[in-house]
């Protein structure tokens, strides 16, 4: 089928301009065409192209499908896109941000509001911890913890939230008001306490805690207990401490822990730990640097009796107040601070600080059936050390081995005086002792009591003395005094004391060396002089 096309018809000439002539329409009829081809003057060959239709001139029916690409969209589109996209970065930073932040400090306030695990018991309450809990801080040797921070007044109680507050802790470290709570331990397992048990105080790692400790004893008591006051300034202070119950399998003790944060002001104890009078103590240990350590109460009978007796703290002052305190063994060790009072053991003790004084009264007790001598350490550095020390055992005591004595006494300091003065019991029987006191730059001075038999020797690069006054026998048997001399020079004496006209078995007798270098040194024989005042005594040997 042909479909011929009009002769009056016309195409626009917008979609065929180059066909505008009848020669050039393929609708024409053909007689036209070669009416108008005859008329036109182009009859060149090929026919010169015709311009190309551009896509925007083609009406919309006619135009192809869009492909535009992203590089070729406007300038404008992109910015806006660009700028949504860092919009869209900048909000997911705020909310995760934002979300950290809620997060930290929900986790801090549940630490510090919600307390240790317990339970409440008449609207109080009372904290215990999940078995093998080890505090922050805590040293190896204190075991785990059954509960901390039992305090009367705990700010997470229920009752804190019944009571209306006239003050409440600050958080600033500016506070100056004190506040306080205390909290009780029973020092025992079980409520049961068996002789073989070791109580401690410790104040842990980082042991930024300070106070004071007072030890006493109390009849009226079958196991140790222990009562803390604790104050502080701010609430970050006292939720930063842990005041906790420690077991292990041989020892129950008390153990302080702190925070080793600088930017938290940490609190201080009140520490009274009461012991059973009645109950035997194996051993007594204290691990304190900042705490004033305190044995007994002024005129009191400090009753219980001790195995061991360990105290120490590098700046932590020691003093023993009570009458009769009595252990075995005695250790007080400190670096920087003093230790005073009166001590009284069977075994040994050992007193030793480097920067500070040692001012003591001590008793040496020996007891019937021991095989090794009593034995008396007081060691310093930069400080005096002063000592009236009485001897104690009876007949039946007294070592029968001649390799050893019954008392072994040692005192040493480097640059300053050291003073002992040696005095037997009125009901003791005389005893043999070893004893060596010792200095480089300061005078030594010992005294020794009229039942002194042995041999002395002193030595000195300055000057050595020894009185020689006539006293009468102690005993009342009415012998004289023999002095004999082995070596007397400036700087040397040496010689044997006795009393009667036989020269005794020197291995039954005691000795005493002094020694030093840079100052005088000089024994006591007849004067009796207590320790304070034996490097005052006037000696024309010794100043001379």
């Amino acid at each position: 089928m042909i479909i011929t096309q009009p002769p009056d018809a016309k195409l626009p000439s917008l979609v065929y301009p180059s066909f505008a002539s009848s020669s050039h329409n393929p609708f024409a009829h053909s007689d036209d065409r070669l009416v108008a081809a005859a008329s036109e003057e182009d009859f060149s060959y090929p026919p010169a192209q015709r311009r190309s239709i551009a896509v925007s001139e083609l009406p919309p029916a006619y135009r192809p499908p869009s492909s535009i690409t992203s590089k070729q969209q406007p300038r404008k589109k992109r910015l806006k896109r660009k700028f949504r996209i860092a919009i869209a970065i900048i909000l997911f930073i705020y909310v995760a941000a934002c979300t950290i932040v809620v997060a930290l400090l929900l986790t801090g306030y549940l630490k510090h509001h919600s307390g240790p695990p317990g339970h409440y018991d008449h609207e109080f309450f009372v904290p215990s911890s999940p078995p093998g809990y080890v505090p922050p801080g805590a040293l190896p040797g204190d075991g785990t913890a059954s509960i901390c921070n039992a305090w009367s007044d705990p700010p997470y109680s229920k009752r804190s939230t019944i009571l209306k507050r006239t003050s409440k802790p600050s958080t600033s470290s500016n506070s100056t008001q004190t506040y306080t709570t205390s909290l009780q331990y029973n020092l025992s397992q079980n409520d049961s306490f068996s002789e073989t048990m070791n109580v401690f105080i410790n104040a842990g790692d980082y042991a930024a805690a300070s106070g004071t400790l007072t030890v006493v004893s109390n009849d009226e008591l079958s196991y140790p207990v222990v009562d803390v006051t604790m104050k502080y300034r701010t609430s970050d202070a006292r939720n930063a401490s842990y005041v906790c119950l420690m077991t292990t399998y041989n020892s129950v003790g008390l153990g302080l822990y702190t925070s080793n944060s600088s930017a938290v002001e940490h609190p201080s104890y009140d520490i009274i730990l009461q012991l059973p009078g009645s109950v035997y103590i194996n051993a007594l240990n204290t691990n304190l640097p900042y705490f004033t350590q305190t044995i007994g109460r002024w005129n009191t009978v400090f009753t219980s009796e001790l195995g061991l007796l360990s105290l120490s703290g590098p700046f932590s002052p020691i003093f023993v107040n009570g009458v009769n305190v009595t252990a075995k063994n005695v250790q007080a060790v400190t670096s920087f601070s003093a230790i005073y009072g009166d001590f009284t053991t069977s075994q040994s003790l050992t007193l030793s600080t480097s920067q500070a004084a040692i001012t003591v009264n001590v008793s040496l007790v020996r007891l019937a059936g021991e095989t090794v001598p009593v034995s008396l350490t007081l060691t310093t550095q930069d400080a005096i050390v002063q000592s009236n020390i009485f001897l104690m055992a009876s007949q039946d005591s007294l070592s029968t081995d001649t390799s050893y004595p019954d008392f072994v006494i040692n005192a040493t300091s480097s640059k300053a005086p050291v003073s002992l003065a040696i005095r037997h019991d009125s009901n003791s029987a005389p005893s043999r002792f070893s004893l060596l006191a010792t200095s480089k730059y300061a005078p030594v001075a010992v005294s020794l009591d009229a039942l002194y038999e042995g041999s002395f020797l002193i030595t000195s690069d300055v000057g050595v003395a020894y009185d020689r006054d006539t006293i009468p026998d102690p005993t009342g048997m009415g012998r004289q005094r023999q002095c004999l001399l082995t070596c007397n020079t400036n700087y040397e004496i040496e010689g044997t004391v006795f009393w009667g006209s036989t020269t005794p078995d020197e291995s039954l007798m005691s000795s005493v060396i002094v020694e030093t270098q840079h100052a005088k040194a000089a024994i006591y024989l007849d004067n009796d002089c207590p320790a304070a005042s034996c490097l005052l005594v006037p000696n024309s040997d010794y100043d001379s």
